[in-house]
């Protein structure tokens, strides 16, 4: 019982840390969401809220074998959309549906959501505390080129591409809901952006945006590698592009 207090506590702290964040920025306010109405209260939203809970082998048939859970996609067709889309990557073993307060705090603001289920089944721990070889671990999670023999993730598996096949499902799937402005040549529109994790996915967001210009980034007892005994810092932090 006291474990599932201080997760929920753990939660109710990420998602008021994640308000702050994605309505007023790190360093000033972003502008409000189109047509500058206010916004809806929770309890009204939370009845609102378009959800989809979709498998990733549903989106591609190469994806097989592993890390199957379901993705978890929302948006709140009561508020103005801001158009920008919200990705987070949970922690190590965790399914996307364990931070859906999370998710539904991001739909409130204004944001379409998306929690990605990706190969988050593994441990950093097998690099030894390597700062090479935990940044060849988080790219090849990435992008599925092989790095390492450490881990078993190919393309099909990768970041990029179950976030690329998921948005096209959904652009498919549910046209009216506005998927569409997410996706650039058919690849993540990543200035639209704002990428979260939160732990190991924290780590794999940081990498994301070192190599991409996104909208913002959200972080939650993230980055931790390479530092075993520092390595779970509490809070967050966040960074405008």
């Amino acid at each position: 019982m006291t474990k599932v207090i201080q997760m929920r506590y753990r939660l109710l702290e990420a998602t008021t840390a994640l308000a702050t964040a994605l309505a007023i920025g790190c360093g000033g306010a972003d502008p409000p969401p189109p047509g500058n109405a206010p916004m809806l209260s929770r309890a009204a939203t939370t009845t609102a809220l378009i959800e989809h809970d979709i498998a990733p082998n549903d989106t591609d048939s190469a994806i097989q074998g592993l890390w199957l859970t379901k993705h978890y996609v929302s948006i709140d067709p009561a508020v103005n959309h801001r158009g920008k889309l919200f990705v987070h990557l949970p922690g190590t073993n965790n399914p996307p549906s364990s931070f859906k307060l999370v998710a539904r705090e991001a739909t409130r603001l204004g944001y379409h959501v998306i929690v990605l289920m990706y190969p988050n089944t593994l441990a950093i721990t097998v690099c030894g505390n390597d700062p090479a070889c935990e940044e060849s671990l988080r790219l090849e999670i990435i992008d599925g080129i092989d790095r390492t023999s450490l881990i078993p993730v190919t393309r099909a598996h990768s970041i990029y591409n179950r976030l690329t096949k998921l948005l096209q499902h959904l652009d498919e799937n549910f046209p009216n809901e506005g998927w569409s402005k997410f996706l650039k040549h058919g690849e993540p529109k990543w200035s639209k952006i704002v990428i979260s994790g939160f732990s190991f996915g924290g780590s794999e967001a940081t990498m994301l945006a070192k190599l991409h210009r996104v909208h913002r980034v959200t972080l939650f007892a993230a980055p931790r590698d390479a530092d075993a005994e520092n390595s779970f810092e509490r809070g967050s932090s966040c960074r405008n592009s």
